[in-house]
């Protein structure tokens, strides 16, 4: 699968609005996860005896990557079993799937006619980057007060938002302060890496940038293309940019922050992050630095860079773990299938005086997740979509259903994971200072950020105009979000 330019559906044509798409992806499912532990029937058989069961009414569900599917149990995928399973829990409910639109319709406007009439379904799942900015607009319903109750589908839990890694709900947080949906699942984006390369230079993984620019430079002396990856403007390029940015401005925020969008605006607003600031410079041409190493193409969107990894043609590859499954089949046993132990290698004070080594790599693994906010349709029967968003997020529920279309399930208890994608969840509990406002902040200031990056990096424009317009934009956009949250 290639993901699709910026993380959205390629279907959507105003930038930002999309979702983060898994279609046709990973088939990793089931099978590729034999050894992980699945104790579901008896976690069933010790769930709290007290879960509520006067339940009624109908919770409507938009999901496309966990739709149910019809036809009878022979044909019925994991989710309509779990679902199956809650409407027998509370018999006065019906989870109702709703579909998406036909692929020749716009999401977009299926999207914003439901919201403007109050008929979008309670469940929507959209990529965090297009929920935020209807929370301004009051197309979505805080779920606030349930995340910090008990989930009682998960036996001794104190507080439903326990249950995942701190701050992994933060790209749901509005500017108001309060959390407008869920994720319990994700994906990593990493490294991955062809070993049996590395010991031709005589080197392990890199665990730090400078060991990266170091194997990169020892592989291409040697006639190896030292890395490559399938995306153009935006994703992953900016995602470079962004984790390079964000390691050298980490010093200046408290240890493993991921900046959420009112602490964003404050930050702006008293003068950090700004893009003319010789930290931000230096970032920029740290990524700089490393493209003499990529392939041809690699920065303009290359189609065959799966096979060129899996036949050995190149050592490092820019993915996700969504990736796992289709990797391993085309590589078959040939060598090993890797990622960097820390995703993206860490910059250090040895390539920059301003890094402190912190980890920048996810952003709060929700960002690679698949997103349900909850839309204002559900706010007359809230108690009822926050009892069934809490049983879909318990790890007897999403455990199975993440494994099946091989995502990562990040809530507490799912068992022993294989070791990729125990990494994988390692990796996606990791922070970054500033993906959540990129994502979120502004639709405008996201689409100028992938143009000026990609422009620097191919040699279009220079640094000091690309930062420039950015950084202008930047106070714009944080000027503007601050007069919402009256600060």
């Amino acid at each position: 699968m290639e993901y699709p330019e910026n993380m959205r559906d390629d279907r959507l044509d105003e930038p930002g609005l999309g979702r983060l798409s898994r279609r046709g992806m990973l088939g990793l499912g089931a099978a590729g996860l034999a050894g992980a532990a699945m104790p579901l029937d008896h976690a069933l058989a010790t769930w709290n005896a007290q879960l509520p069961k006067s339940l009624q009414g109908t919770v409507t569900f938009c999901a496309y990557l966990y739709a149910a599917t019809q036809g009878g149990a022979a044909k019925e995928n994991t989710p309509a079993r779990m679902y199956n399973k809650y409407m027998k829990m509370h018999p006065g409910v019906k989870i109702e799937m709703v579909p998406e639109p036909p692929g020749t319709q716009d999401w977009t406007a299926w999207f914003l006619t439901r919201s403007i009439a109050n008929k979008a379904p309670d469940l929507l799942q959209i990529g965090t980057i297009s929920g935020l900015p209807y929370v301004s607009k009051g197309w979505m319903a805080p779920i606030t007060k349930y995340l910090f109750k008990p989930n009682p589908y998960i036996p001794g839990n104190k507080r439903w938002i326990d249950s995942l890694p701190k701050d992994f709900l933060k790209p749901f947080i509005g500017l108001d302060g309060q959390y407008y949906g869920m994720a319990a699942d994700t994906s990593a984006i990493w490294i991955y890496y062809n070993p049996d390369h590395l010991e031709k230079v005589d080197m392990k993984a890199p665990s730090t940038w400078a060991e990266m620019m170091q194997a990169c430079a020892k592989l291409k002396s040697k006639g190896i293309t030292p890395y490559t990856q399938s995306g153009g403007k935006g994703w992953p390029i900016s995602w470079y940019f962004l984790f390079a940015e964000s390691s050298l401005w980490a010093p200046e925020f408290p240890p493993q922050t991921s900046l959420d969008m009112p602490g964003w605006v404050k930050a702006v607003k008293k003068g950090l992050l700004k893009k003319t600031d010789a930290r931000t410079k230096e970032a920029w041409q740290i990524v700089k630095a490393w493209y003499p190493y990529w392939q041809r193409g690699a920065a303009t969107g290359n189609t065959k860079v799966y096979n060129d990894f899996a036949d050995g043609k190149v050592t490092f590859l820019g993915e996700g773990s969504w990736e796992i499954g289709t990797l391993q089949g085309l590589i078959k046993n040939r060598f090993k299938l890797s990622a960097l132990p820390l995703g993206i290698p860490p910059i250090t004070r040895e390539t920059s005086k301003y890094a402190n080594g912190s980890l920048q790599d996810s952003g709060c693994g929700a960002l690679n997740g698949i997103a349900l906010f909850v839309t204002k349709h559900a706010r007359d029967h809230l108690d009822l979509v926050a009892d069934f968003l809490a049983y879909y997020s318990s790890p007897q529920v999403m455990g199975p259903m993440a494994f099946e279309v091989g995502e990562v399930p990040m809530v507490k208890g799912v068992g022993k994971l294989p070791p990729l994608i125990q990494q994988a969840a390692d990796v996606a509990a990791q922070p970054m200072l500033l993906s959540i406002p990129y994502y979120s902040a502004s639709v405008k200031l996201q689409t100028q950020y992938d143009t000026m990056a990609q422009g620097y990096l191919t040699g279009a424009i220079s640094l000091d105009s690309a930062l420039s317009q950015l950084d202008t934009l930047q106070q714009q956009t944080a000027d503007d979000l601050a007069k919402q949250m009256h600060v």
